[in-house]
């Protein structure tokens, strides 16, 4: 590891600490049960979780609003953008007001706001579905 990461006692105790982290309001114990289950390695004193290091920060902070405006405008087919209401962009004050601008970069790019935090596909499976079939039959 390039950088140290916490040990929990077990995945129980890490799903817990997840449910009540910032980044996974909304998704109870048993839905941050599947993230931990996913990226974690026994250790000694527990368990830690595996980190991609180039996905640990948001890659927009890393573009010029410039770049990532350019690449917006060069899209040429439809684009559904999901975005959860307790979502990045509702963590990170720096992304306030990103939705609108990714929306006015390019008429094909459709906007969607589903209820839910940033995994918003565990939460509110349904939802998200609907919208990628409405959006998939429609395009």
């Amino acid at each position: 590891d390039s950088f140290r990461c916490k040990v929990y006692k077990d995945e129980n105790t890490l799903a817990k600490a997840k449910s009540e982290s910032a980044w996974y309001v909304g998704l109870d114990v048993e839905l941050c049960k599947l993230i931990v289950e996913r990226n974690t390695v026994p250790c000694q004193g527990g368990i830690k979780q595996l980190y991609d290091p180039k996905l640990r920060y948001s890659s927009l902070l890393y573009l010029t609003k410039e770049y990532y405006s350019e690449f917006l405008k060069s899209l040429e087919k439809p684009v559904l953008y999901l975005e959860g209401t307790k979502g990045v962009t509702a963590i990170l004050p720096l992304l306030k007001g990103l939705a609108e601008e990714v929306k006015s970069a390019n008429s094909l790019i459709e906007h969607k706001i589903i209820e839910g935090p940033h995994h918003f596909h565990m939460s509110n499976p349904e939802s998200t579905a609907q919208s990628i079939e409405n959006f998939m039959n429609s395009n």
